[in-house]
């Protein structure tokens, strides 16, 4: 077992300290944040993320292949890469009723919160 350092140990310290306010369900769902300043740790809040904006299909063509029906849209990949940094992202998007349930599985896979995800019935 490797030796903590101060700083670490400084670390563990405040997050034990936060960890007490919350309940063993909310735990798992917080990115707890501190900022180093004068050697000392700050908390800096709980870190969360809205992502709006677009989850659609994109069509891809280079001169080594071409694809039809890839899942695309930035709100996609902006949530997918923010969900390895906080453990709390939320998607609000409309996607068609053609979206397949798959795409919507993974999102939620990684740790996504699809509640604003909002599948219009008849539209592509």
């Amino acid at each position: 077992m490797s030796q903590l350092t101060p700083y670490s140990y400084e670390l563990l310290q405040c997050q034990m300290k936060i960890y007490q306010h919350l309940t063993p369900l909310d735990e798992s769902v917080y990115t707890l944040n501190f900022v180093k300043s004068n050697n000392r740790l700050i908390f800096a809040g709980i870190m969360s993320l809205l992502v709006t904006g677009t989850v659609a299909f994109d069509a891809i063509e280079t001169p080594f292949g071409k694809t039809d029906k890839i899942i695309g849209g930035a709100a996609t990949y902006v949530s997918l890469a923010a969900s390895y940094f906080t453990k709390q992202v939320g998607l609000i998007a409309v996607v068609g009723s053609d979206f397949p349930q798959d795409y919507i599985n993974l999102l939620q896979g990684t740790g996504i919160a699809t509640t604003g995800l909002q599948v219009t019935a008849g539209e592509k």
